[in-house]
């Protein structure tokens, strides 16, 4: 009966509608890529460089590092 409850729930919901105008906003903003310039460093904690350094070479981008001490 709980299932039941729950699958019946679950199908109720609907999902939020995005128009193309939010689409595209959201593309230019967090999926484009942007110009940093040469050299320029940035102060973030260790814990998100480790995870930079694996998944950096993952993302095949000729040129793109990740320097750290």
């Amino acid at each position: 009966m709980a299932t039941e409850n729950n699958n019946a729930a679950a199908t109720n919901k609907k999902s939020p509608t995005v128009s193309a105008k939010e689409t595209d906003s959201y593309r230019s903003l967090f999926l484009e890529p942007g110009e940093v310039g040469a050299r320029k460093g940035i102060f973030v904690p260790r814990e998100l460089v480790d995870r930079l350094k694996m998944t950096v070479p993952l993302l095949d981008v000729e040129g793109l590092t990740i320097g750290y001490m």
